[in-house]
């Protein structure tokens, strides 16, 4: 909900890199000539922000079998299912995952998501409580957005529609106002599954801002869940990362660097190649 009401890699994450997760990045030292140059984590984030959806579970699994330890594709990959409402394979995943690391926090949101959406309550609350155990404060919006759901859930939806305001407002106050509209977008979907009665009026207010506050995770879910809906966004206001490809030249015996376009002032993304 990145995850996966919105966590974003800097995602899903269904939230969402745990911030899952919202673009899935990571950085790269310079190995040396004939390591294995890691290929996938490129082009799941260039499929995720051009919303290709064949591309990003195409891709995630690629950079899982090339990186099997790093959480980011399955994280991704999870948000994906979760976004479709295929539970059970986001579910497979996630387990695997977690796994490796037990306490990985994406994974984590993910799963109580997964839990809740399936009506698995005990096992959505038992995550939940594992995460503030771990994490304290820092995930709490994520964890009473999942609540929020719990509530649709059993039709109580007064509770449901407090818990989601207080996530979004808590978003927002994080200076992450993008992450409350995508956690608002998803009350939306969940209101018209649930037969809210007011489902119109939360499905307005949460257009209304996401039109305000655009994001790569609100393009996705809505494409997915209501490809019905006319609706045009502004491209996201975000700061686009710097992106350098060193690639190994044979005949110098040197690694040579080749710059891409960026944002000014962007943070560095390095991500190595092999020319063959």
């Amino acid at each position: 909900h990145r995850n996966l009401h919105t966590k974003r890699l800097k995602g899903p994450g269904a939230w969402g890199d745990q911030q899952p997760i919202r673009c899935p990045c990571r950085y790269f030292s310079a190995p040396p000539p004939g390591s294995p140059v890691i290929r996938g984590a490129p082009l799941l984030l260039k499929a995720w922000n051009e919303v290709d959806l064949n591309g990003i579970e195409q891709h995630a699994v690629a950079w899982h079998s090339q990186e099997p330890f790093s959480s980011r594709p399955i994280q991704l990959l999870s948000s994906l299912y979760a976004y479709r409402g295929s539970h059970i394979p986001a579910l497979k995943w996630l387990e695997a995952g977690l796994k490796t690391d037990p306490t990985d926090q994406g994974l984590l949101i993910n799963l109580a998501f997964v839990h809740a959406s399936m009506g698995s309550e005990d096992k959505a609350k038992s995550t939940l409580k594992r995460l503030r155990q771990i994490y304290g404060r820092e995930i709490e919006p994520f964890a009473i957005a999942t609540e929020g759901l719990l509530a649709y859930q059993l039709q109580q939806f007064t509770e449901g529609d407090n818990l989601y305001t207080q996530a979004a407002t808590e978003f927002s106050k994080r200076g992450d106002p993008a992450l409350g509209a995508f956690c608002r977008l998803n009350q939306a979907f969940l209101a018209a599954e649930r037969h809210h009665p007011a489902s119109v009026t939360v499905a307005k207010t949460a257009f209304e801002e996401v039109r305000s506050h655009p994001s790569a995770d609100s393009h996705m879910l809505l494409k997915i869940r209501f490809p019905d809906q006319k609706m045009t966004l502004p491209e996201e206001t975000q700061e686009l990362r710097k992106l350098t490809q060193w690639t190994f030249d044979r005949k110098s015996n040197a690694l040579i660097e080749k710059p891409g376009v960026t944002a000014k002032n962007a943070k560095p993304l390095i991500i190595l190649g092999d020319d063959d």
